[in-house]
């Protein structure tokens, strides 16, 4: 009997050993850049779900987790690699998530939240996944290849917005008006308001997916 209990318990005390399956494989990425005399940020994204916010200080902040669907230790590897490169000029700071592979990002995300100033103009290219992107008052260009986009921004600071989806749907809200994309371009949709009475420009293009658009 003594015997059948030692061997009963070995399979959980190897459970609990780091290194094995059961351990995760988190990654964090965090930084702070201050944009000095770049009037503009422009961020490189991969795969997961991003929330960009908007915030007062002339900088841009990343708190992000790089994550395994399952953990094995390819994947820890390759989450391992991922990080974060930023650039500056005179035009614009780039801050780009970097050093995923290119041929195998299977199970591996990228989640987490960016802020960055309201007022400055913002550009982000992503690539898969979900994408959240709220408070931005300055002109604002999204390119997603697959997924969803969801923006919430201030009616008082839109003038334009144009948004497209290669397949999908696209859908523009605001206190009197709910616009859904002309849907004449076959499996596609295509969206354009210019009725606003601020001064910033939208523009959100998906390649495969959908763009949810709301001006409070």
């Amino acid at each position: 009997m003594v015997h059948r209990l030692a061997v009963l318990a070995l399979p959980v005390a190897l459970l609990a050993l780091p290194g094995t399956a059961g351990a995760a494989a988190d990654h964090s990425l965090s930084g702070t850049y201050p944009l000095q005399e770049a009037p503009a940020v422009s961020l490189q994204l991969p795969v997961g779900e991003i929330h960009v916010e908007s915030g007062t200080a002339p900088e841009v902040r990343v708190d992000l987790t790089v994550n395994c669907d399952h953990w094995d230790r390819s994947c820890a590897d390759r989450a391992a690699a991922v990080h974060l490169e930023s650039e500056r000029n005179a035009d614009h700071l780039q801050v780009r998530v970097a050093g995923l592979p290119k041929s195998n990002q299977r199970g591996l995300h990228v989640d987490g939240t960016i802020t960055v100033p309201a007022d400055r103009p913002l550009a982000i290219d992503m690539g898969v996944g979900e994408l959240h992107v709220a408070g931005i008052t300055a002109n604002l260009k999204v390119s997603l290849g697959v997924g969803e986009v969801k923006i919430t921004l201030p009616e008082a600071a839109v003038q334009r917005v144009r948004l497209a989806a290669g397949v999908g749907e696209t859908t523009l809200r605001a206190a009197n008006h709910h616009l859904e994309g002309d849907r004449n371009y076959l499996v596609g949709s295509r969206l354009a308001w210019n009725e606003g009475a601020g001064r910033s420009q939208v523009a959100v293009d998906v390649g495969v997916g959908e763009i949810d658009a709301r001006l409070e």
